[in-house]
């Protein structure tokens, strides 16, 4: 197995990571995708293995596993990608307004969110909130700003030259 190999199964093993954390990702796709790994790959790391074999329905057994193979920090490209995930989920309908804010709050409280990103994060939540209380805006203003944010981190995504989600 090549170094590229090696910094691509990290790569998706973050994302699966924090995907999972959110609730982006569902355990079985993860499982899935390291058994296509050692379909594809006889000799694929043991970890990878590892992934492979965890119940689905440990969800701690399989982050702790993810991150043997994906190492301590997500990479912002995999942030990013997860939040392209959220917002083609909530633009298609897949998920509420409210699960496309608990899903980004989840990043948020797992560290994957850092900077502006967490900042505006935060912002956009307390927002929810102030919402879903009737003390501010109406349902078009709260759409409009998880567009607005959404569309940002589009912007950081395009100026990053890391993952996207049609590479995993």
């Amino acid at each position: 197995m090549g170094a590229r190999e090696l910094v691509s199964y990290r790569t998706a093993a973050s994302y699966y990571r924090a995907g999972l954390r959110a609730r982006i990702v569902a355990p079985e796709e993860i499982i899935a995708w390291a058994d296509r790994i050692i379909e594809a790959e006889p000799t694929a790391l043991a970890e990878i293995s590892d992934i492979a074999v965890t119940d689905p329905r440990n969800i701690r057994g399989l982050i702790e596993a993810l991150g043997v193979v994906a190492g301590e920090e997500t990479p912002e490209a995999v942030v990013l990608t997860l939040l392209e995930t959220i917002q083609k989920q909530w633009n298609t309908r897949q998920i509420s307004l409210n699960e496309a804010i608990e899903r980004v709050t989840r990043l948020r409280i797992g560290g994957e969110l850092r900077g502006e990103v967490a900042v505006a994060e935060g912002i956009l939540e307390d927002q929810y909130e102030l919402y879903t209380n009737g003390a501010w805006g109406t349902a078009a203003t709260m759409e409009a700003d998880v567009q607005r944010f959404f569309e940002d981190c589009a912007k950081r995504s395009r100026a990053h030259s890391g993952v996207r989600s049609n590479d995993r």
